[in-house]
């Protein structure tokens, strides 16, 4: 325990209607929710749960800035950050729907296949993604000529001049 979180134990050690702590009741959820599960399951369930290093916080850290967020709109004390826009910066491809809809012919087992060659590829770094990353290029030489033409695409140019000469 670090010496801040020691003084705040301190300060707030007489205070009844101090706590600090959002819990859930695993057990009580459980029951309401999964009401099949027995009780050695559902302590499974709360142990691994406990042990889990990975176990995903972040939605209950994002209810709580939603709170200070509704909280700020009647508390003008509150100083909030400034607002930033998130954007999408990722393009995810589904490759079962893509052959789904391009190889219909396929049957599900070769789809599987496909898929799992695929990833397989993808995830040893096999998979050559030159002409997804030539589709962006384009973009980014449709958009220097067309709106911002303090864009240097040169180098493409002579990108494109060394591989026709090879």
């Amino acid at each position: 325990m670090s010496a801040r979180s020691e003084r705040r134990a301190l300060y707030h050690e007489h205070d009844d209607n101090y706590d600090p702590c959002v819990s859930v009741d695993v057990n009580e959820y459980l029951i309401d929710s999964w009401p099949g599960l027995t009780k050695k399951q559902r302590q499974s369930i709360w142990t691994i749960a406990q042990e889990d290093d990975d176990f995903d916080y972040d939605p209950i850290y994002d209810q709580i800035d939603d709170i200070i967020y509704e909280l700020a709109q009647t508390d003008p004390s509150i100083e909030l950050p400034e607002a930033t826009e998130e954007v999408d910066t990722v393009i995810e491809i589904d490759v079962m729907s893509y052959l789904d809809d391009n190889w219909p012919a396929l049957t599900a087992e070769q789809k599987v296949a496909i898929n799992q060659s695929i990833m397989t590829d993808y995830s040893n770094d096999e998979l050559d993604l030159d002409g997804t990353y030539d589709e962006l290029d384009t973009y980014v030489v449709e958009y220097a000529e067309s709106t911002d033409n303090t864009i240097d695409i040169s180098s493409l140019d002579e990108t494109e001049d060394k591989d026709e000469s090879e």
